[in-house]
């Protein structure tokens, strides 16, 4: 779900442990705080910030010594990551805008569509029964 402004937990974590290192609180070969500190610092679950360590692994951001903990792998993949998440939001943002042009499209057809179905004041004249002059039998 989605928390903080719209991103998930485990964006919160990576891009508080990339602020970390941009800024240089974190340096290559700097050791990352445990698991839990991380779970405390941003208020997730062991879950979430296992995803956002993984994931910055997979991107060589950093990496795990057997018995020793995370540490900064690469100072400048964090600028990778961070330049790849400004890149997936930009595209996100760009299809959600063309998504949205398309269901106005398909909206503004239906509605003409609509339009064409509803009665004209002059046929709803036609249509109303006629009352017969007759009287009825005795």
């Amino acid at each position: 779900m989605a928390e903080d402004g719209g991103r998930f937990g485990y964006e919160r974590v990576i891009a508080g442990i990339l602020r970390m290192i941009k800024t240089r609180d974190l340096a290559e070969g700097s050791k990352l705080p445990t698991l839990p500190e991380l779970q405390d610092q941003f208020d997730v679950s062991s879950t979430t910030v296992r995803k956002a360590v993984d994931d910055l692994k997979l991107r060589g951001v950093v990496q795990s010594r057997q018995g020793s903990g995370l540490f900064v792998r690469d100072p400048a993949k964090a600028a990778e990551v961070e330049a790849d998440k400004d890149e997936e939001l930009r595209n996100a943002v760009d299809g959600l805008r063309q998504e949205l042009h398309t269901l106005g499209s398909r909206l503004a057809h239906v509605e003409a569509q609509l339009q064409q179905l509803q009665p004209q004041p002059a046929d709803t004249e036609e249509r109303k029964p006629r009352r017969s002059s007759r009287r009825p039998a005795q």
